[in-house]
C-alpha cells in the first residue's frame, strides 16, 4: 500500500485535487488519507470529528467522482504531546520517571474511550475507504518511559500484589529493567492501548464492521504494534501497519 497525506485546505481543493490525481496517475499513491487531529479539548470535548468531517466530505466527493480511494489519517488520538487550546476533562498520563503530567490522554480512561469511540463512529459514518491511526497512541515510547497514573499504579499494584508509588517503581525499575516487575508494569501500558484500540474499532464497528484500519508504528521500538493492528484491522481485513521509515528533516541535515 502506498498513501499520501494531505491537508483539509477546503480553500485550495482544486489545486490539492490536481495534485491528488497527479499522483495516482503516475502510481505514487494508492490511497490519499486526509490529516485530522482529534486528540480531544474543551469540557465539554469539542466534536472534532464532525468539524473535520464536513471539510473531507467536501473532498470525498470530489474525489470518489474522480475514482480516487479516499480516507483518513486520525493523526491523534490520545495526542502527541502538543500545548491543548483548552484542556480536556479526560485523565491524562503521568511520567514514570518524572511524574509530571502530560497533555496525553491515557486510554485507560473510560471517558476518553467513550470520547474516542464516538470520534472513530463518526468518521464511519463519512463512509472513508480506510482510517489509520497515527503513532501517538503509544505510552512506553515517550520521554517519561510509560503512564504512572492513579489507574496504571493501581493496577500494576493488583497484579503485583505490592503497595508500590511511581517514585519506588520507577527506582526499581531504573536499576534492573529486566526484573518481574518491569513485565508487570508493560503489561498495564499494553493493557491501556489495548483498550483504547477496542473502543476505536467498536465505533466504527457499529456503523460499518468492515472497514479496513491501519495503524502506524512509531520510532525504533514498536510498542505493541501488532497487537493494535489486529484489533484495528476489522472483519476479513489485512492487517497493516505502517512501520517507522518517516523522514522529516531535509537530506541536508543529515
Amino acid at each position: 500500500k502506498k498513501f499520501s497525506i494531505m491537508p483539509l485546505d477546503t480553500e485550495h481543493i482544486d489545486m490539492i485535487c490536481e495534485d491528488i490525481k497527479y499522483q495516482f496517475e503516475l502510481g505514487i499513491v494508492d490511497c490519499i488519507l486526509f490529516f485530522m487531529p482529534l486528540h480531544p479539548e474543551g469540557t465539554p470535548a469539542v466534536d472534532k470529528a464532525k468539524l473535520l468531517g464536513d471539510k473531507y466530505k467536501i473532498f470525498k466527493d470530489r474525489l470518489d467522482s474522480m475514482g480516487v480511494k479516499n480516507g483518513i489519517l486520525a493523526q491523534s488520538t490520545i495526542g502527541h504531546g502538543y500545548a491543548l487550546s483548552e484542556p480536556s476533562p479526560y485523565k491524562k498520563i503521568i511520567n514514570l520517571n518524572d511524574g509530571y503530567e502530560d497533555t496525553v490522554c491515557c486510554p485507560y480512561d473510560d471517558g476518553f474511550c467513550e470520547y474516542i469511540k464516538y470520534t472513530m463512529s463518526y468518521l464511519a459514518s463519512l463512509n472513508p475507504d480506510m482510517i489509520m491511526v497515527d503513532d501517538d497512541f503509544r505510552l512506553i515510547n515517550r520521554q517519561g518511559n510509560g503512564c504512572a497514573c492513579k489507574m496504571h499504579m493501581e493496577r500494576f499494584n493488583e497484579l503485583a500484589n505490592t503497595d508500590m508509588t511511581r517514585e519506588e517503581l520507577y527506582g526499581i525499575l531504573k536499576a534492573d529493567n529486566e526484573c518481574e516487575y518491569a513485565d508487570i508494569f508493560i503489561k498495564t501500558q499494553k493493557e491501556a492501548v489495548i483498550k483504547g484500540a477496542k473502543a476505536m474499532r467498536d465505533g466504527v464497528d457499529s456503523v460499518n464492521p468492515t472497514l479496513q484500519m491501519a495503524f502506524c508504528a512509531a520510532g525504533g521500538y514498536a510498542e505493541f504494534a501488532l497487537d493494535i493492528a489486529k484489533i484495528l484491522s476489522g472483519e476479513n481485513n489485512p492487517i497493516i501497519i505502517r512501520v517507522s521509515n518517516g523522514v522529516y528533516v531535509p537530506i541536508g541535515t543529515k
